[in-house]
């Protein structure tokens, strides 16, 4: 039986996992001794442990992908990334009686860290696919507006530009892809007993709620404190929207999947 408490917190990149993990930290909850620090796309940290950052970005590169996987697809994983897998979970459990991790690729592994974690248990956020996408969309072109040879940025809008909704087909598929992995995952739980889906409003309106689950429920030792602390501090997206054509097939899907998480959802009921 697992003595230490695990806490593994889930979702897509862009749908609030950060603000969580920052909110967890602040109650009380060890997120890492290394952690990703600030960006221009996410002034406040990622709240990421780089141990876990680096295990999944060099175990994606194994199988030539990156994080942007559009589709479910058997990724393989080595022997030698098992035992180094089983190391880290070792360090973590000897240096901490409680502990967590928030790093978005772990979605795509979620069987392999369920058999390594047996009993860790799983706080699951989702948010609506028009704004993850519109966040990815500025993040990829932040990234470029902030190069300082003006030819170079000037060139990269430009072929970008053309190809946006191409872009943003893509990302949609990867969060149709991510957020069917959270699906399949909750579903195979038994349900309320190890996991807790929430929407990106759940987290923010019933923090309250979530803490005392994770408190009363799930034995954590944590302090409750609002969730004010770090939401008021944020910047929150400004201007209007990208305006982009996304595939009929691809709206069927991603509605389709958002209605299946809104159903699934613990909170709101």
């Amino acid at each position: 039986m697992m003595r230490n408490k695990v806490l593994m917190l889930l979702g897509m990149h862009r749908s609030g996992t950060s603000l969580m993990g920052q909110w967890l930290a602040n109650c009380g909850l060890h997120l890492g001794e290394e952690m990703l620090g600030k960006s221009a796309s996410n002034k406040f940290g990622h709240f990421e442990d780089r141990d876990f950052l680096e295990f999944h970005r060099a175990l994606l590169a194994h199988n030539n992908l990156d994080y942007d996987v559009g589709e479910k697809m058997s990724i393989e994983i080595p022997t030698e990334f098992e035992v180094e897998a089983e190391k880290l979970i070792e360090a973590k459990n000897n240096e901490n009686g409680q502990w967590g991790w928030k790093e978005p690729r772990t979605c795509l592994f979620l069987d392999f860290w369920d058999e390594k974690i047996p009993g860790a248990k799983s706080l699951v956020i989702y948010r609506d696919y028009e704004n993850v996408v519109d966040s990815l969309l500025r993040r990829y072109f932040h990234k470029y507006d902030h190069r300082r040879n003006f030819i170079l940025k000037f060139w990269h809008r430009r072929k970008v530009r053309r190809s946006l909704n191409d872009l943003a087909n893509h990302f949609l598929r990867v969060w149709i892809n991510y957020n069917e992995h959270l699906i399949s995952y909750v579903i195979r739980k038994q349900a309320g007993e190890d996991y807790l889906l929430i929407s990106h409003s759940d987290f923010l309106e019933k923090s309250d709620i979530i803490v005392r689950k994770l408190v009363q429920d799930w034995g954590f030792q944590l302090d409750l404190v609002g969730i004010e602390s770090v939401y008021k501090a944020r910047e929150l997206s400004k201007g209007a929207r990208f305006d982009v054509n996304y595939k009929k097939q691809n709206v069927d899907d991603a509605k389709r999947v958002l209605n299946k998480l809104s159903q699934l959802r613990t909170l709101g009921q």
